[in-house]
């Protein structure tokens, strides 16, 4: 026979580093058993998938952004007309299918919008 505790469960708290497609990816998973926190430096998701045009050359308020205050640049390893070398069948996850109409080589915009899709889908 099982003793019960008068001692309440505690809620785990799960800190995920990163609103990029592994940490939303973690988000997921981890939220049915923890309460979840992503931290992002940038101002939305997408990870290395969000593209800006902005640089420390053309930033309006450069000492403002939060990202610039915290690492003392803008890097991105995104470009304005970067694709994906990989088919979509492979930049899929298995509980969230590309649209059909998806092309198979995606445009970087195109692999941000899924990855936004998928965190609206499972908030």
């Amino acid at each position: 026979m099982e003793e019960k505790s008068d001692i309440p469960q505690q809620t785990r708290k799960v800190a995920i580093i990163g609103a990029g497609p592994s940490g939303l990816l973690a988000a997921k998973y981890c939220k049915s058993h923890s309460e979840v926190t992503i931290f992002e430096s940038k101002s939305a998701i997408g990870g290395n998938w969000l593209y800006t045009d902005i640089s420390e050359g053309n930033h309006p308020d450069l000492e403002s952004d939060d990202y610039y205050k915290l690492y003392k640049c803008l890097h991105s390893s995104m470009y304005k007309d970067l694709t994906a070398n990989l088919p979509k069948q492979l930049m899929t996850f298995k509980d969230f299918l590309h649209k059909e109409e998806t092309p198979t080589i995606q445009t970087h915009s195109q692999f941000l919008e899924y990855i936004k899709a998928y965190a609206e889908h499972f908030e």
